[in-house]
């Protein structure tokens, strides 16, 4: 997912209504017209809320401890959406790692 891991890091919102668009983009660019969707975490937010949004490119969902399905935001996500600690958690290193252990 766009902003995640070690992909680019663009300077764009990054909500889930705006991942969702990219991932709704990514499969038109690519011409796929349905796809089993695996998310883990805000991945699991996303693909469910395309779900809801575009039922009919869906085939198969499958959510792994997802976010959004309770009525608490976890303290990571909360923490992920300040601005230099977010940058931080996105963007993984060795430094950042043993700082975290």
């Amino acid at each position: 997912m766009v902003g995640f891991g070690r992909s680019d890091k663009p300077p764009i919102p990054y909500s889930v209504d705006h991942l969702v668009r990219f991932v709704s983009d990514f499969m038109a660019d690519q011409g796929i017209e349905r796809a089993s969707l695996i998310g883990n975490s805000m991945g699991g937010l996303v693909a469910l809320q395309f779900a809801l949004l575009f039922p009919e490119k869906v085939d198969k969902l499958v959510l792994v401890d997802s976010a959004g399905l309770g009525r608490e935001v976890t303290m990571l996500l909360r923490l992920a959406a300040l601005p230099f600690i977010g940058e931080r958690l996105s963007r993984p290193s060795r430094k950042g790692a043993a700082q975290v252990l």
